[in-house]
């Protein structure tokens, strides 16, 4: 202890020692350590320098660690509160108190020992014992220095424990009886927990039980499951493979019947160009029109083959007695036997193809019946998950491609038979049924319109690309048909209602087809009045031709009448072609008599309820009914024709005007 208090000294003095002196100490230490057991003994290190050696930022020189007390420290500590514990530690220490006895200390390693759940807990069991008049245990000491705060509560804003009022006997037995009705209520709702518990471990027992009972038939639900999971997969996989077959084969047979259809149009229209070419060159005066032989002879056959075809529609006429036959209400129909052999080998082609397409598919993916069989096991095992997976919806589907296969062919203007007639139709219509059945569960029965929505889902889609690849609405024959096929869709099945989109796309199409006739199939030549006299002249023959055509195709429209909207019906053959083009027929006519029958016979086809009074389609008939006034009123009518035009503006709701035309008859 002199040497180091010496070395202190000299330090404080200023001495610098040099490496010398350095070295001599270090030896005169290292031979002090050698010999032990010597009073002026000096450690290597203390065990609180060598913790603070390994914490510390860098390695201690032996010659430092004497004065590590002496330095001074420039670094800032993260922990101040443990910086200010060892202050306060090692000040115990220099003014010699045990720091046992320090109060920080202990608050410390009391709240090691002691947790905050212990010291609330203890709280309780001193309020329980004032109420019950019992003396309180001490409770442990506050460890978190707030002075201020409570000594009672656990919570905070909470007063103290108040003390007991009554001290003696009655007091202390009310405490305890009410302390009792505690305890009761609260044994009260153990039991019933209890209870509880027993009940749920019953329940529990009875569903493992019940479970228990039901595994064998959820193993065979199990199965069935597989089964049909299995089925509807490779049941789609073949359709997927199939479908684009199909789809191809109907659109060649459309194809077919779009060319035939664009062939027979444009012979038609080129027929009424060939007849007009002929009777404006007849009166031509440029002699350039007269010389053409090319086009002259090509216009020469055609005049011959359209010449031959109107006498043998005339021969078919006589042969079904029908004598009374205007020009231009037949239609033209006739294929050439290029044509017709050409569609019998397409139609050959596509039937053999056809034969093929479900060749390599098992019965069970290529039968309705089958198909259905395994649809109706499923209905009948599980109608819950029958339900729930929307089933029904699917139907349609499902059966589509072989409907599509036995329809293939079929077409409302070639087809005699209807759709009721097809196979699939009374296979599908037995779907579901049973012999118990009664009314009420089948107004209530999801497939109920299962034949309704096979119709509108597969066989409407179809129809719509047969209008729109061979319907021409100049030809009465497939305008009756469409018209007749259509109207008994409607009526027998519920779902094609205005609703239906695939109604509403079919109706649309035949819309568009009817104005492309009306702006390119619609001609009314005009001549002159000497052109005209005669009623057999080439010039007044072509004239009546014409009219009867257009004739023709205001009541092939007239027939949707009923079908499509009133509104949409009354614009085509009142607005585009009564108003536009057959009142000019009927004015330019030299015949007024015959101008009068024309117009009876365009009143005749009018729907009944477009004549009633006020409606809107009665008011666009008012120029007809001017014209027939106006004629019936003209000098050199016969009274026939007078009696005729009275009765057409009758029925065209001018009273007035049929009342002036019978007073000329007296």
């Amino acid at each position: 202890m002199k040497r180091i208090l010496s070395r202190r000294s000299s330090k404080v003095g200023g001495g610098i020692p040099d490496a010398a002196a350095i070295h001599a100490a270090r030896k005169k230490r290292e031979a002090a350590r050698a010999a032990g057991g010597k009073e002026d003994f000096i450690p290597i290190k203390e065990v609180e320098k060598e913790g603070k050696a390994k914490r510390g930022p860098r390695l201690l020189r032996e010659e430092d660690e004497d004065d590590e007390e002496e330095r001074i420290c420039f670094t800032v500590k993260e922990n101040k509160r443990e910086d200010e514990y060892h202050k306060r530690i090692g000040r115990g220490c220099q003014d010699g108190v045990d720091s046992d006895s320090d109060p920080e200390w202990e608050k410390m390693q009391i709240s090691k020992a002691i947790n905050n759940q212990q010291i609330i807990a203890a709280s309780k069991d001193a309020a329980l014992n004032a109420d019950l008049g019992m003396p309180r245990a001490p409770l442990p000491p506050s460890i978190s220095g707030d002075t201020s705060r409570p000594a009672h509560g656990s919570k905070k804003g909470e007063a103290p424990l108040a003390r007991p009022q009554k001290y003696d006997l009655p007091g202390i037995r009310e405490r305890m009886r009410s302390k009792l009705v505690a305890m009761k209520e609260v044994h009260r709702r153990h039991e019933m927990d209890a209870d509880r518990a027993v009940d749920d471990l019953v329940e529990s027992q009875t569903e493992i039980d019940s479970t228990g009972d039901e595994v064998p038939e959820l193993a065979v639900k199990h199965k069935f499951y597989q089964e049909l999971r299995g089925y509807v997969t490779d049941l789609t996989d073949c359709y997927d493979e199939k479908v684009g077959t199909i789809t191809y084969l109907e659109g060649r047979i459309n194809k077919v019947y779009s060319e035939q259809r664009g062939k027979l149009r444009e012979r038609r229209r080129q027929d009424v160009r060939d007849q007009a070419d002929v009777l404006a060159a007849m009166t031509a005066t440029n002699m350039a029109l007269l010389l053409d032989p090319v086009q002259d002879a090509v216009r020469d056959y055609r005049v011959a083959e359209r010449e031959g075809r109107r006498i043998r529609r005339r021969q078919a006429r006589q042969g079904r007695g029908e004598m009374r036959h205007n020009d231009g209400l037949s239609s033209d129909e006739e294929m050439p036997s290029v044509d017709t052999a050409n569609l019998a080998k397409v139609k050959q082609d596509v039937e053999n193809q056809s034969r093929m397409v479900l060749e390599d598919v098992v019965e069970e993916f290529s039968v309705i019946s089958r198909v259905m069989e395994r649809l109706q096991a499923w209905r009948t095992t599980d109608p819950d998950s029958y339900q729930s997976a929307y089933v029904s919806l699917c139907l349609p589907k499902i059966f589509s491609p072989l409907i599509r296969m036995q329809m293939l062919f079929w077409s409302p203007f070639t087809s005699s038979t209807g759709v009721s007639e097809h196979e699939w139709y009374s296979t599908i219509a037995t779907y579901a049924i049973t012999q118990d059945e009664s009314f009420s569960q089948f107004s209530t029965d999801q497939d109920r319109n299962l034949l309704s929505s096979c119709c509108e889902k597969v066989v409407m889609p179809k129809l719509v690309n047969i209008v729109r690849s061979s319907y021409d609405p100049v030809s009465t024959s497939q305008t009756n048909k469409l018209v007749g096929c259509l109207s008994r869709l409607v009526s027998d099945f519920p779902t094609l209602t205005p609703r239906s989109k695939q109604l509403r796309e079919l109706l649309s199409v035949v819309v568009e087809m009817v104005k492309e006739c009306l702006d390119n199939d619609v001609y009314i030549p005009m001549y002159t009045k000497h052109q005209m006299e005669t009623p057999n002249t080439p010039h007044s023959l072509f004239f009546q031709r014409q009219f009867w055509s257009a004739f023709k195709l205001f009541k092939n429209v007239i027939a949707w009448a009923g079908v499509l909207s009133d509104s949409i019906v009354a614009e085509l053959v009142l607005d585009r072609l009564l108003n536009r083009y057959m009142l000019l027929s009927l004015r330019a006519n030299m015949d007024m008599l015959d101008s009068i029958d024309k117009a009876r016979q365009i009143v005749q086809v009018l729907p009944e309820w477009w004549l009633k009074p006020g409606s809107v389609e009665l008011a666009k008939l008012g120029m007809l009914s001017k014209f027939v006034g106006g004629v019936g009123g003209g000098k050199g009518l016969a009274r026939d024709g007078i009696i005729e035009a009275a009765k057409i503006v009758k029925r065209l709701g001018d009273l007035e005007m049929a009342d002036k035309l019978r007073e000329l008859l007296y």
